[in-house]
């Protein structure tokens, strides 16, 4: 019962995560590759570009410089990579709760999953 008290709590965390609503266009203009859509684009790819978008901003900042890409700041294009890779992990993270969730409730007794059930329904009421 503490292990899914354990998981609710991280379940409620998740929930408080922000949405992501970028301050770009979310299309990342070629910077030593294709250009990047931050919608479809996978993990790898966002933190491959993060990586890339932060070597350039240290460069501009040792030159006193203000760069933008695609008109945009390159900070801003890194806070929306940052947001957009905090929501694609916020939901690998929902999906291993729920696979831990379930193999907890398998392996309850009768009486305890009867417990819960009795819970459920005296909280929706």
């Amino acid at each position: 019962m503490v292990l899914k008290g354990q998981i609710a709590a991280k379940k409620e965390q998740l929930a408080k995560a922000t949405s992501f609503s970028p301050k770009t266009n979310c299309s990342l203009p070629p910077v030593r590759t294709e250009r990047i859509n931050l919608h479809v684009a996978d993990a790898a790819s966002l933190t491959s570009a993060l990586v890339e978008l932060n070597l350039l901003k240290m460069s501009a900042d040792g030159l006193d410089l203000k760069f933008t890409l695609g008109g945009f700041p390159v900070e801003d294009w890194m806070a929306d990579i940052q947001a957009r890779l905090t929501i694609l992990n916020r939901t690998k993270e929902e999906q291993r709760l729920k696979a831990l969730e379930n193999q907890l409730t398998d392996l309850l007794s009768a009486e305890k999953k009867v417990e819960l059930i009795l819970g459920e329904l005296k909280d929706k009421i």
